[in-house]
This record gives C-alpha cells, sequence and structure tokens, in this order.
C-alpha cells in the first residue's frame, strides 16, 4: 500500500468517525430535549447517566480523530 493509499484511507475512517460523532451530538440532544419534560428524580438520573455515556463515548471518537489527524 502506498503512502497516498493510506492517506485516502485515513481520511475515509475520519469522515466515518465525524459521523459516529454527529450521531452521538443528535443522540445527546434528543436526551437533553427529553430532559426538560416533567420526570420524577430515578428518571432525571438515568438520563444523566446516558449523557454522561454519550459524551465519554464522544470524547473518545474525537480522540481518536484528533490522533489521526497527526498521522498517529
Amino acid at each position: 500500500m502506498t503512502e497516498r493509499d493510506d492517506s485516502a484511507d485515513r481520511d475515509d475512517l475520519i469522515r466515518r468517525l465525524f459521523y459516529l460523532l454527529t450521531a452521538g451530538f443528535e443522540d445527546g440532544a434528543t436526551a437533553a430535549v427529553d430532559g426538560q419534560a416533567g420526570m420524577d428524580a430515578v428518571a432525571r438520573i438515568e438520563l444523566a447517566n446516558r449523557l454522561r455515556s454519550l459524551a465519554e463515548e464522544i470524547r473518545i471518537l474525537a480522540d481518536v480523530v484528533v490522533e489521526l489527524g497527526r498521522g498517529r
């Protein structure tokens, strides 16, 4: 595989990671809207934990994008 092929593969992978980031942000936005509705404390805690989990997944994906962008 040539350096050019590696670069194209990396670019494709980064685009796919941005797709996953977009989906994660959309899921988080939907959950945040749900949190604006009236709900009991247990449901709020579950929703907050879901948002926390989504945020961690997004952070990991973003870290991968940064490292790939640096050529690592």
